[in-house]
């Protein structure tokens, strides 16, 4: 429909030529402009379709011979340069057009690149007037669009400065007299400017709160009684607080550098170096206990405690360290050792003293043994003749017994004698077999079944033997006691000893007593269930058995009573000699 329309639009037109151009015998101008008239009103294939129109009358009507499709030369040229105009008429007024028309399409697209654009658009002349301004503008300053077109630049943003730099950030000037931060950037094209506005303030308030912030946290780590650093993943300390410089006596540039690595004690420089690695490669939280050169020269302990920051990428961002002196904690720990060893030999005193009735009655066996042997050998010698041999085998025996009064005599004497733990490899069935023999007089008193059940093959353990059979003499003991109120059942003692795995002996010692309410208050020190106890005895069992790389606990009997359970590690080298029953 459009295209008949348009048709018909040229034929008219070229009608209205012709008849104009015959009339007024100005054929090629009237011709000329009916060809112009299409090609601005149509486009320029419908100009084309006027020109291929108005040839056939242009040629019958102007051209000689008139009326008559013949032609001369002369006719030739003059149609030649008829469709040559109207060909160059056309075409200028088709550029025409597609100028204008991309020229007004760029216009378009720009008003709306500027009206939806979020940021100030403002376009000034070269007396610095404001020539245009997109609706971002009449928001950010307040001003209504009429009230801004064609006043100075200068009333918005009277800080603003064309130099070299095309970026910047100053305040601008609010309608109502408020000053705010903005981001600019400008361009020059021909006499005009063009700058863009951002608004800023909500930018510079956080950077503001980041910095006031971190200065706080800064402020904070420097004050809080405790020496923190940092460091990013795979890097070097770069940030230590007050306290920590002061107590080491470094500087930030010195941490930085890594000079804390020349501060570690010799003996543990590896050790540390290996514990961040592995830290590092799993990406957990690490402690750590070390000596390091303090300020004064003196090497000091320290306990480091290092936790990861973790990204949202489950990456780590930054290791953050807290370390405590702990110089004062060692040295109550060895002050803490040193009297549970006073408390341990305080203890074997106040049980020898109450078994010393028991070693007595031991020693005047051998005693008794060694008189009557000597008896017998003056009776074989004053026979006539002697009798050397029953003489001999007597004074044999009396040798024997001497030397058992002997190691009973040593035993005692170690246990008062004020010594270092001597460990060695130890045979547990001779000591469970002392230990009974020493309280052998109680549990006939009280009527104890004893039983054993220790594994043949059992290795030997590493221990001091004075201490480990006062820990079997002190749980066989309170397992005595324990039975002292059964009345209407049996008393029974069982001691088990087996390996449980490649590196330890358990030992357990069952009585068939009463039982305990706490199983591990009953460790803690001067908690006693006796009338007359002194608490210390379970404590010091602990210590010692602790002291062994061992554990000792309490639980409940299958029936009645109480099971002390302890572990001691095996002798791991062959060694020497071994402590075995005689």
């Amino acid at each position: 429909m459009a295209h008949l329309k348009a048709c018909i639009f040229t034929i008219l037109v070229c009608a209205s030529a012709v008849l104009v151009g015959y009339y007024l015998d100005e054929p090629g101008s009237s011709l000329l402009i009916a060809a112009m008239v299409t090609s601005l009103f149509l486009g320029r294939k419908e100009s084309l379709f006027a020109i291929g129109l108005l040839l056939i009358p242009f040629d019958y009507l102007f051209l000689q011979p008139r009326f008559s499709f013949a032609m001369t030369s002369h006719s030739v040229e003059r149609l030649a340069v008829f469709v040559g105009a109207m060909l160059f008429a056309t075409e200028l007024i088709h550029a025409k057009k597609q100028s204008d028309r991309s020229r007004l399409q760029g216009e378009m697209e720009f008003r709306a690149l500027a009206e939806t654009c979020p940021d100030c658009i403002l376009i000034v002349s070269d007396q610095q007037l404001i020539r245009f301004l997109n609706p971002a503008a009449v928001k950010m300053f307040g001003y209504s669009q009429e009230e801004l077109l064609g006043i100075p630049i200068s009333r918005l943003l009277p800080e603003l400065a064309f130099s070299l730099s095309q970026t910047e950030e100053f305040l601008a000037l609010h309608k109502n007299g408020s000053r705010f931060h903005v981001e600019s950037s400008w361009g020059q094209f021909a006499d005009k400017t063009t700058i863009f506005l951002r608004d800023v303030t909500d930018r510079k308030s956080m950077q503001a709160q980041l910095e006031a912030s971190e200065a706080s946290l800064r402020l904070t780590l420097d004050t809080i009684p405790g020496l923190v650093y940092s460091r990013p993943p795979d890097g070097e300390l770069d940030y230590a607080n007050r306290h920590l410089m002061d107590f080491f006596g470094f500087t930030l540039e010195d941490v930085k550098r890594g000079v804390w690595r020349d501060g570690l004690h010799p003996d543990e420089t590896e050790f540390v170096l290996s514990k961040m690695k592995e830290g590092a490669a799993l990406g957990k939280p690490y402690t750590f206990d070390c000596r390091h050169r303090l300020e004064d020269g003196t090497y000091g302990w320290i306990h480091s405690a290092v936790e990861p920051l973790i990204g949202p990428d489950g990456q780590v961002v930054r290791w953050y360290g807290l370390i405590t002196d702990i110089g004062a904690w060692k040295k109550a720990e060895e002050s803490l050792r040193q009297t549970q060893t006073r408390l341990a030999i305080a203890s074997r005193i106040a049980v020898a003293s109450e078994l010393a009735a028991s070693i007595v009655h031991e020693i005047s066996q051998p005693l008794a043994a060694m008189v009557a042997n000597g008896q017998s050998s003056l009776r074989w010698l004053g026979t006539n003749p002697p009798n050397h041999d029953n003489a001999k085998a007597a004074a044999e025996r009396i040798v024997r017994d001497g030397k058992d009064a002997t190691e009973i005599i040593q035993g005692l004497r170690n246990l008062f004698k004020r010594a270092e733990p001597q460990k060695s490899a130890v045979a547990l069935r001779k000591i469970v077999g002392e230990v009974l023999a020493l309280l052998q007089p109680r549990t006939q008193k009280e009527g104890v079944r004893t039983k054993l059940q220790i594994a043949p093959d059992l290795p030997p353990m590493l221990g001091d033997p004075i201490q480990l059979q006062q820990v079997l003499l002190n749980l066989v003991s309170n397992a005595i006691d324990a039975m002292h109120s059964v009345v209407g059942r049996s008393k029974n003692l069982m001691i088990r000893a087996r390996r449980i795995d490649d590196n330890s002996i358990l030992t357990e010692i069952e009585d068939s007593g009463t039982g305990v309410l706490d199983h591990e208050k009953i460790f803690e020190t001067f908690f006693t269930t006796k009338e007359n106890g002194m608490g210390m005895g379970l404590s010091v069992c602990r210590t010692i058995v602790t002291a062994h790389g061992g554990r000792l606990w309490a639980s409940p009997a299958f029936t009645s009573g109480t099971v002390f359970s302890f572990t001691i590690p095996i002798e791991t080298e062959t060694p020497e000699e071994v402590i075995t029953p005689t």
